[in-house]
């Protein structure tokens, strides 16, 4: 496996949501876990990936960017600058296993897709499910990256490999989602290629620890506020 470090900034994997922005004005990603063991020491949420990938993509990105919810995510969208990076987190999945975006028509995940594009900015979309899950589905246009945090077995390949341990650096796989050429073809996940070279992974520093203690605080906040209202509507 090669991966891309991304303090290597000129050949890093992070040259691929600069390419989108430069080459279709926006870039949107989804983070999932694999359904994997929840309890083992070195499994990585998928928070702390897209926390430290939107730290790295723009430097003016703060907690005032984190959402959970998509109503005041569209309202922070029409105040927004292109090139600047929002997160979006299900946090419902998380707490509940219940998706939060599941059902709805239209879905609300689609119109935030296309709300990102219109105003360029980045969206990255985290849940702690798999890449197949219904989070992931409105994304399939080819258009879009797709990126699955490392389980058990992975970090235990860096670690051999090349002594990287999870306490000193998040590691994940990175995909590029392509649509076939024929109208109504399938569409695959394929790894991305920088410089030639085709990358299947990425290695980044954990996000600041008061990020994401302030991400953990406004998460716990809206689920209380979340549990507050379906009591009070019984």
């Amino acid at each position: 496996m090669e991966l891309s470090i991304p303090s290597e900034e000129s050949d890093s994997i992070l040259a691929i949501p600069r390419r989108h922005f430069a080459e279709r004005g926006s870039w949107i990603a989804t983070v999932t876990g694999r359904p994997i063991n929840p309890t083992p020491p070195h499994r990585q949420d998928p928070r702390r990936v897209g926390l430290s990938l939107a730290t790295r993509l723009d430097p003016t990105f703060s907690a005032d960017r984190v959402f959970f919810d998509p109503d005041p995510l569209f309202a922070a969208l029409v105040q927004s600058q292109k090139g600047e990076v929002y997160y979006l987190e299900d946090i419902v999945q998380a707490a509940a296993g219940l998706p939060q975006f599941s059902r709805a028509v239209p879905s609300p995940v689609r119109l935030l897709i296309g709300a990102a594009r219109r105003h360029g900015v980045g969206l990255i979309v985290v849940s702690p499910v798999h890449a197949e899950s219904y989070l992931v589905k409105p994304l399939r246009d080819g258009r879009d990256s797709a990126i699955i945090v490392f389980d058990e077995v992975g970090y235990e390949y860096l670690q051999r490999e090349y002594l990287i341990s999870p306490e000193d650096a998040l590691a994940f796989a990175w995909y590029e989602n392509e649509v076939a050429a024929e109208p109504g073809g399938d569409w695959a996940m394929k790894f991305p290629v920088i410089a030639g070279r085709k990358v299947r992974g990425g290695v980044a520093p954990h996000p600041p620890p008061e990020l994401l203690s302030r991400c953990q605080a406004m998460a716990e906040g809206y689920l209380e506020g979340l549990y507050r209202r379906i009591v009070e509507n019984r």
